[in-house]
């Protein structure tokens, strides 16, 4: 996938550039914020990567009061904020995305999340946990695809999924001890974990990537990952997470080995060559 294959502006917003971009995702906890400052600590890759972390704090003062702290709200009463929650965290991300679209600054866009994080993973979470009405539900829905379609550079090149066993992120979480999070229990970690693998692991395809830079799939929808590597190269089925999403490149990367101060060097170098195989940028 090269940086001029990717889709053309669109009508809608002209100034669009062409540039790749790359959705980070993980589980709560997996260590997202520790691979962000990876990607920074590298010359060639901080040079040429430009870095849109997840807008927590946005979150935590809506409007920039910190007294109206949406996450803490969802935390503390999910029921009652769970579709305001959702809502908002889509709002947030969709201005945070459209924003590093509209100005770009380097070759490669590596953005925290994509607004298919809540999609995929929470905001169908939290309907499956009864926390949000059918009704919320449908309404959520009915605005999710339309608001894609208008503005389709929304939707990432790529994904770089950061793999950990929810006991891992578990463990990372109590470390992190962010106040909001006081009440993200193992059982929860765990229902979020399963549904990041039901999105990248299987449904999808393991793949090799072309001379042009393409992933091309090698294998059978929802085969087992390589154990050996620190990083898989995978094809998504968008019939098991979403149709915009079908046929787009998903890096998995294995954070239970590698994401340690042994590890580190090593997972660095192959997503580096990978990034090099795709044309995004020569290492």
């Amino acid at each position: 996938m090269k940086a001029n294959d990717c889709a053309s502006p669109t009508s809608i917003c002209p100034e669009i550039s062409n540039r790749v971009s790359f959705a980070v995702e993980g589980n709560i906890g997996v260590g997202k914020s520790t691979f962000l400052e990876l990607i920074k600590s590298d010359e060639t890759l901080t040079r040429l990567v430009d870095l849109h972390e997840e807008p927590v704090a946005q979150w935590q003062a809506v409007g920039g009061n910190p007294k109206h702290n949406m996450l803490n709200a969802f935390y503390s009463d999910s029921t009652r904020h769970a579709y305001t929650f959702q809502n908002y965290v889509f709002i947030t991300r969709f201005l945070q995305h459209h924003n590093a679209a509209m100005n770009p600054k380097a070759p490669c866009c590596l953005l925290e999340r994509s607004v298919f994080t809540d999609c995929c993973v929470f905001a169908k979470t939290v309907l499956e946990e009864g926390l949000m009405t059918d009704l919320e539900g449908a309404v959520y829905h009915s605005w999710f695809n339309p608001v894609l379609q208008t503005l389709p550079h929304l939707v990432p090149d790529a994904f770089v999924y950061l793999r950990a066993s929810p006991q891992s992120c578990y463990r990372r979480l109590c470390i992190r001890s962010r106040t909001e999070e006081a009440a993200v229990g193992l059982d929860y970690l765990g229902k979020i974990h399963d549904k990041h693998e039901a999105w990248f692991v299987h449904g999808s395809m393991p793949a090799t990537i072309t001379p042009t830079g393409q992933a091309v799939s090698c294998g059978k929808l929802g085969e087992d990952l390589d154990g050996t590597s620190a990083v898989n190269v995978r094809v998504l089925d968008g019939k098991h997470s979403h149709a915009m999403l079908d046929g787009k490149t998903a890096i998995v990367v294995d954070c239970d080995a590698h994401l340690d101060n042994s590890g580190r060097a090593l997972l660095v170098h192959e997503l580096k060559v990978i990034f090099q195989q795709m044309g995004v940028f020569k290492c």
